[in-house]
């Protein structure tokens, strides 16, 4: 007896050290974002500054604090595409990990970095580069359902990412997106901090503004590279790959549709989500009117460019036809994001 309540203590014991121990890691965490590690022009720009505000992609940008796509292109990827391979933007939750496997299986410039902008691309020598569209609640609600999933090999169990379950896990996506749209929600900080910062909620990361330039179209100067971007629909990703390389004269061997399709098609399939009122969801994780519209308004440009680009393409809903969608950018010497400019841009028929 006297030995079970021994025992006994002595896990109560090893429970409180690893709680005490979470808690100061959470404390930590918290008490270090807040001092902020950025300085742009000059001025300090701290996560701090930002806490007592809604969520926006200004400050998302200005806290990524990433620079693991500098340099990255210095070996073969580079040398494709220097020799003119296809390359790609990873835009998170889009299918980029379908995208970056088919390019590789084809022998072309693939990667599959979310920090990676069309200006790092064109800097690296890439004159074609394919690009996924998805809605961008379609985009959050799947960043959602990966995070609750608790997958994705170690990024998973980054603390951030830990956080993120334990601030969210009961209230679903639409609470999450509560808690970033309003400064007075009990957890309205602790969404900031896991959405702000280095490889933090990728899947937030706008079109408009990061991977490109978020102003409108500026004139082609001296020293300028010019870069042809093909869009690629998520719903029809497999036709849309395949269409993107006849185009451009490439016979690529076909994506694998099926695996393409699992992994974009969930349960609670969150293109269904974005283009309905949410009623073939779960409650749980269906997105109130005004969170949708809150997203809607903020990725504007970016919700443009899927229905300009995506329009009736969603096969999953409508049944949609395939075809490629091409733009042209220019981008300035230097790899800094959100420089290269759309120019042109229209569908052409597969």
């Amino acid at each position: 007896m006297r030995s079970r309540q021994v025992s006994k203590v002595v896990v109560m014991f090893i429970v409180a050290l690893v709680l005490a121990a979470a808690s100061a890691r959470r404390k930590r965490y918290y008490d270090g974002e807040k001092q902020g590690r950025r300085h742009d022009g000059g001025q300090h720009t701290s996560l701090q500054h930002y806490l007592s505000s809604p969520f926006n992609l200004t400050a998302l940008v200005a806290l990524r604090e990433d620079n693991s796509c500098t340099g990255m292109f210095n070996g073969k990827v580079k040398n494709k595409m220097l020799q003119g391979k296809i390359a790609n933007l990873a835009i998170a939750r889009t299918g980029s990990d379908s995208v970056s496997k088919a390019l590789r299986a084809n022998s072309q410039a693939a990667h599959h970095n979310h920090d990676c902008t069309l200006s790092h691309l064109a800097n690296a020598g890439a004159k074609r580069v394919v690009v996924s569209l998805r809605d961008p609640v379609a985009r959050i609600i799947s960043g959602y359902q990966r995070r609750m999933s608790n997958s994705g090999r170690g990024k998973s169990q980054k603390f951030a990412n830990a956080e993120f379950r334990r601030l969210f896990s009961a209230g679903g996506v639409d609470d999450f997106i509560s808690a970033l749209r309003l400064p007075d929600h009990p957890r309205h900080k602790g969404a900031l901090m896991v959405t702000y910062g280095q490889k933090r909620q990728s899947y937030m990361l706008p079109l408009f503004g990061f991977y490109w330039a978020s102003s409108n179209e500026r004139s082609q100067e001296k020293g300028d590279i010019t870069v042809e971007v093909r869009f690629l629909c998520t719903a029809t990703l497999s036709a849309d790959f395949s269409a993107a390389g006849t185009a451009w004269g490439v016979d690529f061997e076909p994506m694998d549709a099926s695996a393409q399709n699992n992994k974009h098609r969930s349960a609670v399939y969150s293109d269904v989500v974005a283009s309905t009122s949410g009623n073939k969801t779960s409650h749980s994780l269906v997105m109130s009117v005004e969170n949708r519209a809150w997203i809607t308004e903020i990725y504007k440009r970016d919700l443009e460019l899927v229905d300009e680009h995506c329009s009736g393409h969603d096969t999953a809903v409508m049944g949609g036809q395939h075809g490629s969608s091409v733009a042209v950018f220019v981008c300035p010497a230097g790899e800094n994001p959100g420089t290269c400019h759309m120019q042109g841009r229209g569908r052409q028929a597969a």
